[in-house]
């Protein structure tokens, strides 16, 4: 039977775990401040970020919690099979959704964020 490098495997999904990661971050921007050295609009540029913050910290930690299992899952395996190859790789499929969700979840972040600050 035909079983593909477990090596190559785990390094292509790693690939794709770092990318997906690399992806979360790239939604929080630098703050445009016009008076560097106003303290309080550095303030609330960064009051304002914290919504993408805390979605980009939920999410990182989401794709952390994957990667663990998946780790431990492919330890589990002696060989990867055709089969094992192809559900890995529709389990990689569905975590490269996960950076493209994250700016709804900040914006729900932001909106409630917003109703309790109010509060």
């Amino acid at each position: 039977m035909n079983y593909f490098s477990k090596s190559r495997v785990e390094a292509f999904s790693d690939g794709v775990f770092a990318i997906i990661v690399t992806l979360l971050v790239l939604e929080i921007k630098v703050p445009h401040i016009d008076h560097h050295e106003s303290v309080a609009e550095l303030t609330g540029a960064l009051y304002a970020l914290l919504p993408k913050f805390i979605s980009w910290i939920i999410s990182f930690l989401m794709v952390c919690v994957i990667w663990v299992n998946h780790h431990r899952l492919l330890n589990q395996i002696a060989n990867i099979t055709h089969a094992i190859f192809w559900l890995n790789a529709l389990l990689l499929l569905w975590c490269s959704f996960i950076p493209s969700r994250r700016p709804c979840s900040a914006t729900t972040i932001a909106t409630r964020w917003q109703v309790l600050s109010l509060a």
